[in-house]
């Protein structure tokens, strides 16, 4: 409705306008205590050599070659120096000892193939994972089967994640998952309830640009969020499920790590 009046105040008059609107609900979001999984700093732990993304102008040191190291890193020079040397290396060639960049973005990749209580709950999840990330200052992509968000952390690229949510519609039954090569050095969390193979394929792929890569799987459909009181378990979790599990430690030397959220367990004790 607009009003308006003479510069005196004394005739007011209204009239009612059509205005097109548009009313968006965005996903509700609850608190994360995850900084490890979002902000992983790469360069530390055991793994060092097999996680992260090698910086090739820090130049940390030199060690002895192990099984497994790429010939590129190879340190000629010095290896023929050592082997020189009487005893030096016992023999093996010198390896240069790089830096690892630590993730510089966050993109999130939701499979929609699950059922809609699954989709409830990751879509809230994704949500929250999102708004830490944006508290954190890191820069957020919301990936689905049908496309992905511009990357960013201003208000524009925060509604178009939350937008993304907010429409999202499960999968057609027999759709395969298409999580595409992410940016390089982002962080990518893959969130899904039945972790199929060819998903698993994939992001094992994605690893190959991204500084780490997160597999999370609800094969309940939900998880215990926070204030919920914990739930009963009547089955098991799906072969696809159990399986991605076996091979859990093998994905973890190749940079990808797995989570399984049973809907028992708190999303606060996530990893």
């Amino acid at each position: 409705m607009l009003r308006w009046a003479d510069p005196l105040g004394l005739f007011w008059r209204s009239r009612p306008l059509e205005v097109p609107a548009r009313l968006e609900a965005y996903p509700q979001t609850h608190g994360v205590l995850l900084p490890d999984l979002l902000r992983p700093l790469l360069s530390e732990g055991q793994m060092t050599r097999n996680l992260g993304l090698s910086d090739p102008i820090s130049l940390r040191g030199a060690r002895t070659y192990v099984p497994g190291d790429a010939p590129g890193q190879i340190h000629w020079r010095l290896s023929a120096r050592s082997m020189s040397i009487p005893g030096g290396s016992a023999g093996l060639p010198m390896i240069r000892e790089l830096e690892h960049t630590a993730a510089s973005s966050v993109t999130i990749y939701l499979d929609a193939g699950g059922d809609a209580t699954y989709l409830e709950s990751a879509v809230r999840l994704a949500a929250s994972l999102a708004a830490q990330a944006w508290a954190d200052g890191l820069p957020v992509s919301l990936g689905t089967s049908q496309g992905e968000t511009p990357l960013g952390r201003t208000p524009e690229a925060q509604r178009a994640v939350l937008r993304a949510l907010a429409e999202l519609g499960r999968s057609e039954e027999g759709e395969s998952p298409q999580l595409r090569p992410p940016r390089q050095g982002t962080n990518l969390l893959v969130l899904t309830q039945f972790a199929p193979p060819e998903l698993v394929a994939q992001a094992m792929r994605a690893r190959a640009t991204a500084s780490r890569v997160a597999i999370i799987a609800l094969p309940e459909g939900f998880y215990l969020e926070p204030g919920e009181k914990p739930r009963k378990q009547w089955a098991g979790a799906p072969d696809t499920v159990r399986q991605l599990e076996k091979q859990a430690g093998v994905l973890a030397e190749r940079g990808v790590l797995v989570f399984v959220l049973r809907g028992n367990q708190s999303v606060l004790r996530l990893g």
